[in-house]
Parts: structure tokens; C-alpha cells; sequence
């Protein structure tokens, strides 16, 4: 990391110490002051400037220079430990997230029954801490279709569990060390609703949660979403239909706060693409405009929002190859298409794509990895 500092007097206060030095140290003094003997020249020991973190100190510099602090960077991945936990993934969409940290793992695993493992970083090495079994028989039948969503801070998780028929959602708080249940058997379908659950996401801060499922009435496709205080409840306004969309929701994405929220679609044409809507709190979900439209797109195959909500990331595989595309919100209820098209012909490119938090960086594909940096 590199500080520039104009020349005369400044004060500076930096977190990290070690390797400290000036571009030239016969241009720059460093000063600080003690109670015992108050304003003090700082000179090398041993070649080194012997400064405490975060401390404030005075500098003064006779000409323009800079101050160097080198990085811990690590351009390879490191293997620390591997963990043997009696793992399958079958019939879960999402089975493995880690949080934003990157201290807390949880593993879906769906064998003789569905649990929920809990991995937590002890050092350098990854130690099983938790193991939590549901034992309601939905979950632990082979033939069901289940999907699985945590926060960002892996300390709640939503779990959906649907025979066709009827389905249910169980969620868990982390809460005195121990996963309890915080859904009061409020999340199910009711006797019209089917696929209940089919996709399931929950916000990066936990307290908002929307699944997808089908009317078989009209054969609709429906988006509910819950918002949490003390219990989730929904809102007759926090029920999105799908209109004339063939497909709607089989991706949901939120932003950190659930502000913003992406929905898949397919329209009657076979045009996939997205719909973004922005939470109004009581009045519920406004669509911001028309939907998103990707050219020889008939399905969405992936997408993320960032965190502030402004950014959308899109992927699509095609027969040949995958694309993907970067909307951003303008600030005038409109969404558009910036920057340039990546295509790929690595196969799975753009079917799954992570990005972090501010929406510059993203690893993309399926069998081939792609590292990119998004300015």
C-alpha cells in the first residue's frame, strides 16, 4: 500500500506497521509525543521505525514523497485441511456457503437424512463444530426437490423442502451457540400452491426471504416474500405474480439489505431475462421498468446483485458458448446495459458466477475457471 504525503507538516495513523518506511528518509522526520517527554524526534532502531498501530504521530516532509507499507499478498491458493464429513449433495441446488468473512462454512448434506454441518476456522485448519438433523420426512425423502439459502454472515439459513404436492420451509437462527428454528411452522404451502419453494433466497443481512411456486388454479408461476422482526410474515402486497411469463423466478437474487431484488423470466416468445423490483417497505415491491431482455437468451442461467443494489451481473449459456452482462442502475428507475459483453467458449462459462461486494470482481464458469476484474 503506498500513502502519499505533501510536503510540510501532516499527522498519520495506519493499522499496520511492520516493513514501515519512507520513500526517502532524508526527506521526511517522524515526531511523537509522550507525557513524560513530550515532543520527540523518531529515529530507526536497527533499521526499522518502531511504531505502535494506530497511534497518531506528527511528519513533517521537506518535499512531496510517499510512504510504502507492504501487502500480504498471496497470488496461489493453499490448501489447508480436508474434512471427511459423510457428504452428498443430492437433490440440492445449493449445498456449500461460506460467509463474508471467511470464518464459517455450512454444508448441506442429503444421505440417509438431510443435515445442515457447520465448519468453522480454527487457525489454519477447518474443524466440524455443528451438526443439525431435520427430521421432518420431506426432507429425508430421495424424491423431493429441495434448495438451501444462508446470510451473509452464515448464521441463518432457510431450507425448502416439496413432494409436487405440498412443501414447507423450515428457518434457523444461530442463536447461544445452537441452530433454532424462528419459521413457527409459518412457511408452507397451502393446498393450491405447488413446486412450493422450487427457489429459495434470503438477503445478505437475514431478515428478508422470497420463494418461488405455482398456482395449480391458474397455473401461474408466484414470488411470496416474508420480511422478519420477531416472526416472518407477508404481505398480501409482497405476493409477485408472474403475468404472461412462462418463467418466472427460477433465480432470485437480493442485494445485502434487500432492497433491491432480480427475478428470472422467460416471456411467451422464449426471450429470457430479468425483472428488478425495489422494496417500498409497507407499500411492498415496484417494478422498476420494463423487464431486462438479453438477445438469443432463453433462460438466465445465473446472475448476482451487489451489495449497494446498483449493480447486476447476468450470466447465459448458449448452445456454443456462455455470456455475460453488467446492467447498472442509473438512478432514474432505469436499468441499463455498460461495459462490454464477455463471451466464452469454456464450457459452463457464465452458468455460475460469484462476485463480491461492490460488484468488481467475479470467478465465473463450471469447469473451467474465470478470474475477472470488473472496472
Amino acid at each position: 500500500m503506498i500513502i502519499e504525503l505533501k510536503r510540510g507538516w501532516g499527522t498519520i495513523s495506519i493499522p499496520k506497521v511492520e516493513n514501515f518506511s519512507f520513500q526517502n528518509d532524508d526527506i521526511a522526520q517522524l515526531v511523537e509525543f509522550t507525557e513524560n517527554r513530550g515532543w520527540q524526534e523518531l529515529n530507526k532502531e536497527n533499521g526499522k521505525y518502531n511504531l505502535k498501530p494506530l497511534k497518531g504521530y506528527v511528519v513533517q516532509c521537506k518535499t512531496d514523497t510517499t510512504i510504502n507499507i507492504p501487502s500480504e499478498t498471496k497470488s496461489e491458493w493453499r490448501e489447508t485441511n480436508t474434512l471427511t464429513l459423510d457428504y452428498t449433495i443430492e437433490g440440492f441446488s445449493d449445498s456449500l456457503y461460506m460467509n463474508t468473512e471467511g470464518t464459517k462454512v455450512l454444508v448441506v448434506s442429503h444421505n440417509d437424512k438431510t443435515k445442515i454441518i457447520t465448519l468453522n476456522l480454527n487457525k489454519d485448519s477447518w474443524v466440524k463444530t455443528d451438526e443439525l438433523v431435520l427430521d421432518n420426512a420431506l426432507f429425508n425423502e430421495k424424491n423431493t426437490t429441495k434448495s438451501f439459502t444462508c446470510n451473509g454472515d452464515c448464521n441463518v439459513f432457510a431450507i425448502s423442502a416439496n413432494d409436487g404436492v405440498s412443501g414447507l420451509v423450515y428457518v434457523y437462527k444461530h442463536i447461544d451457540n445452537k441452530w433454532s428454528r424462528i419459521d413457527n411452522d409459518q412457511i408452507k404451502s397451502s393446498t393450491d400452491e405447488i413446486e412450493y419453494g422450487d427457489t429459495l433466497k434470503i438477503n445478505g443481512n437475514g431478515n428478508i426471504l422470497a420463494l418461488s411456486l405455482t398456482n395449480k388454479t391458474d397455473m401461474k408461476s408466484y414470488v411470496h416474500v416474508y420480511n422478519y422482526t420477531d416472526k416472518w410474515v407477508r404481505k398480501d402486497n409482497n405476493t409477485l405474480i408472474s403475468d404472461s411469463f412462462i418463467s418466472y423466478g427460477d433465480i432470485i437474487e437480493f442485494n445485502k439489505t434487500g432492497s433491491v431484488m432480480a427475478l428470472s423470466i422467460t416471456d411467451e416468445n422464449l426471450n429470457g431475462g430479468v425483472i428488478l423490483y425495489k422494496n417500498k417497505g409497507d407499500a411492498g415491491w415496484e417494478k422498476y421498468n420494463d423487464a431486462l431482455l438479453i438477445e438469443k437468451c432463453e433462460y438466465v442461467s445465473s446472475m448476482h446483485l451487489n451489495d449497494g443494489g446498483d449493480r447486476l451481473i447476468v450470466g447465459v449459456v448458449n448452445d456454443n458458448d456462455g455470456v455475460i452482462l453488467m446492467y447498472v442502475n442509473d438512478n432514474n428507475n432505469n436499468w441499463v446495459k455498460r461495459g462490454n459483453t464477455l463471451v466464452g467458449n469454456n464450457e459452463g462459462f457464465g452458468s455460475m458466477i460469484s462476485v463480491n461486494s461492490y460488484g468488481t470482481k467475479m470467478i465465473t464458469g463450471e469447469y473451467h475457471w474465470n478470474v475477472i476484474n470488473i472496472s
